[in-house]
C-alpha cells in the first residue's frame, strides 16, 4: 500500500458537479484534483484517500489546455470559490450544459427540448450580496478582510473580487481601512476574543444603494460611532447599516438580533419591472442580471392566463410570484422564513398586487390543506439545494396541476425529483441558466405539463 502523500502522472478526462475535476493516472488510478482542466496532463501529487475516493492537487502541468487564460482574481486556486476564472467563458459554458444533460440523463424523454444555456453578457460584476471575514494577519500587524481559504477557517485578504458588485468593494475596502485606522479588534475562532467577525454587504442594482451589515460579538464596542460616520462620509450611495450580534462560537456567520444603525430598513431593487424589498436576512438572487432571464423564461414556460390559480412553493420574498400575479388570476405563496414572508406582504402591497396570498410555514406540510382549499393550475417550485421532499411531490401527483415549473440550483436533486413526478408529468424543456459565472453552479428551469 503507497503511502500518502505519493506523486503520479495524469490526465484530465471529466469535470465534477462539485469542483474540480477527474483525472486519469497512467497506474490506471482515478484520482479527484482541482484546478486542472480537461485533456491537461501534469504531476499529480495525491494527498489522502476517503471514502475510497483519492484526492491530490496539481503539482505541475506539462500539457495546457487552449482554453486555459490568466484570471483575473489574484487568489483563485486559494479562495477555491470561483473554480473556473483560468477558464475561457465559452468552455464555461460547454460544461455547465454538459453537467445538466448528464445528470438529467435518465428522466429526459424523446420530446423533450434541452436548449443551451443562457449566458451572461458580461460574466463579472454580477453578484449583489458579499459576507467578508474578517481576520488579524499577525505577520503584518493589521486587520484583513476576504476568503476563506478553500476547506479551512483561514482568511485570504482580498478586496478585490471580480464576480462581486463595484460598489460592494468599495464599501468593504473603506470598511477594512476603518477598522484598521480605529483599531477595532477582529474576532479570533481560536481564542473567541475581539469584536468584529464579518462585513456583509447587500447591493441594489436598480438603485445603486448598499447595505451594510456589521457581524459582532456585542452591541456596544470602542469607535463603533466613528467607523459609523466614517462609512457614512466615504460611501454617501451607502442607505443603511445594521448591526448583527452573534457571539457563539459557531461558524454560522449571523446571529439572529438585528439592530439598524442608520438609514432605510430594507434595501429596494427591481426585477421584471417589480420593486422588492429585501430585509438584511431575507433570501434574494445574487445575480440579478440573470435573475430577470430566468424569470422571463420560466414564465414564458408557465404559459399563465388571467384564468389561471397559481402556486408558487419555496417563494421567498415572493420575487416570482408577485411578477407571476400580474397574469393570474391569483397566486398563493408558501414560505418557512417568516421574515421573508412579512417583506413578500410587504411587497405585493407596495406594488398594488392584491391577488398574492402568502403564507408562512413548511412547504412539505403546508402544501396538503392549502391546493384541498384552492385547486392550482400553475406550480412553480424553486426549492434549496437538497430539492424537494417526496411527500411535497406526491401531493403534487395527486393535486394534478396542468404544468410545473421547478427551479434548479442543484440538477442532481432535481433529476431525482423529476424522476417521482414522471409519474404524472412529461418533461417538456429544459433550460440551463448560468446564475453564477466563474463557479461550477448552474440553475435549470425544468417545465413538466401533466399527462393526458
Amino acid at each position: 500500500m503507497k503511502k500518502f502523500p505519493y506523486l503520479g502522472y495524469g490526465v484530465c478526462k471529466d469535470y465534477l458537479p462539485t469542483g474540480g475535476s477527474v483525472v486519469s493516472l497512467d497506474t490506471g488510478e482515478i484520482v479527484f484534483v482541482p484546478s486542472i482542466f480537461l485533456a491537461e496532463e501534469g504531476d499529480i501529487e495525491i494527498i489522502y484517500k476517503r471514502n475510497g475516493v483519492l484526492r491530490g492537487k496539481l503539482k505541475r502541468l506539462s500539457k495546457i489546455s487552449p482554453e486555459r487564460i490568466i484570471p483575473k482574481c489574484p487568489v483563485p486556486s486559494a479562495c477555491g470559490g470561483c473554480s473556473y476564472q483560468a477558464l475561457t467563458y465559452q468552455a464555461q459554458k460547454k460544461i455547465k450544459e454538459h453537467f445538466v444533460e448528464v445528470a438529467l440523463k435518465d428522466v429526459l424523454e424523446k420530446n423533450t427540448t434541452v436548449h443551451p444555456l443562457l449566458a451572461m453578457e458580461h460574466p463579472y460584476d454580477y453578484r449583489n450580496k458579499a459576507s467578508m471575514p474578517i481576520s488579524w494577519d499577525h505577520f503584518h500587524k493589521k486587520a484583513i478582510g476576504g476568503f476563506y481559504r478553500k476547506g479551512t477557517h483561514e482568511v485570504i485578504e482580498c478586496l478585490s473580487c471580480n464576480i462581486e458588485d463595484p460598489l460592494i468593494r468599495e464599501v468593504l475596502k473603506e470598511a477594512i481601512r476603518l477598522v484598521n485606522e480605529l483599531k477595532i479588534p477582529p474576532y479570533d475562532e481560536k481564542t473567541g476574543k475581539g469584536i468584529l467577525r464579518h462585513f456583509v454587504a447587500r447591493s441594489s442594482f436598480a438603485f445603486r444603494k448598499v447595505m451594510l451589515i456589521l457581524v459582532t460579538t456585542k452591541v456596544s464596542f470602542p469607535h463603533k460611532q466613528e467607523l459609523i460616520e466614517g462609512l457614512k462620509k466615504s460611501c454617501p450611495f451607502l442607505c443603511s447599516m445594521y448591526l448583527n450580534v452573534n457571539d457563539k462560537n459557531t461558524n454560522v456567520i449571523m446571529g439572529e438580533k438585528f439592530l439598524l444603525l442608520f438609514g432605510e430598513k430594507n434595501l429596494k431593487d427591481t426585477l421584471c419591472g417589480v420593486t422588492f424589498s429585501i430585509s438584511p436576512n431575507s433570501f434574494y438572487q445574487t445575480n440579478p442580471v440573470m435573475t430577470e432571464k430566468l424569470y422571463e423564461h420560466a414564465l414564458q414556460s408557465a404559459g399563465i392566463t388571467e384564468n389561471d390559480t397559481v402556486l408558487d412553493a419555496y417563494s421567498g420574498i415572493g420575487t416570482i410570484g408577485i411578477i407571476a400575479a400580474k397574469k393570474a388570476k391569483e397566486v398563493y405563496a408558501i414560505e418557512e422564513v417568516e421574515e421573508a414572508v412579512k417583506d413578500a406582504e410587504k411587497n405585493a402591497k407596495e406594488n398594488g398586487i392584491t391577488n398574492y396570498f402568502p403564507c408562512c410555514g413548511d412547504c412539505t406540510k403546508v402544501i396538503p390543506s392549502l391546493i384541498k382549499k384552492h385547486p392550482i393550475d400553475i406550480l412553480f417550485m424553486d426549492p434549496p439545494r437538497k430539492g424537494s421532499t417526496p411527500e411535497f411531490l406526491n401531493t403534487v401527483l395527486h393535486s394534478m396541476p396542468k404544468k410545473v415549473v421547478y427551479i434548479s440550483c442543484n440538477p442532481i436533486t432535481l433529476a431525482r425529483d423529476i424522476m417521482v413526478l414522471k409519474k404524472g408529468y412529461e418533461l417538456t424543456d429544459v433550460i440551463p441558466v448560468d446564475l453564477f459565472p466563474m463557479t461550477t453552479h448552474v440553475e435549470t428551469i425544468a417545465t413538466l405539463s401533466l399527462k393526458k
